[in-house]
């Protein structure tokens, strides 16, 4: 398969930043619904990546055999790693992004099990989650612009 029909080459960086955008707004606006909010969040943290593998032209062996195919296997391969071989470059990200994929990950779809919330005050773990992914899209838009 050519590079150009690769799946991650069908949009501009400048694309995959939009549809980042635009999932940042479906996860605030999906706050009520903790498991449809944290997907939006995760797409586009996994979406703004995109955007940078496709501004450093990362080629279709690169992003298979390191990034994956999913926005989740992007953001696995970003988080911290106590195994540098296991940890996918940063690609001009910086070090931060790591952590902020971490939290990512690691928040669960579901609450706390026995965990009734009684009162509107936002979900703390949640709200995490969609400033990490924030964070990871702001960075990979100044990536792609100093790209």
């Amino acid at each position: 398969m050519s590079e150009d029909a690769h799946w991650l080459f069908r949009l501009s960086a400048s694309e995959w930043l939009d549809a980042a955008a635009h999932e940042l707004r479906m996860a605030r606006e999906a706050l009520p619904s903790r498991r449809t909010s944290l997907t939006h969040a995760r797409r586009a943290a996994g979406m703004a990546l995109n955007a940078v593998l496709v501004a450093r032209r990362e080629g279709e062996l690169e992003v298979t055999e390191i990034w994956g195919r999913s926005y989740l296997e992007h953001l696995r391969r970003l988080r911290p790693s106590t195994d540098p071989a296991e940890a996918a470059p940063l690609l001009g990200l910086p070090e931060t992004v790591r952590a902020a994929a971490e939290t990512l990950v690691r928040t669960p779809i579901m609450p706390p099990q026995g965990l009734v919330r009684l009162s509107r005050e936002a979900d703390p773990e949640l709200a995490a989650a969609i400033e990490a992914a924030e964070g990871v899209s702001a960075s990979c838009r100044l990536c792609v612009e100093s790209a």
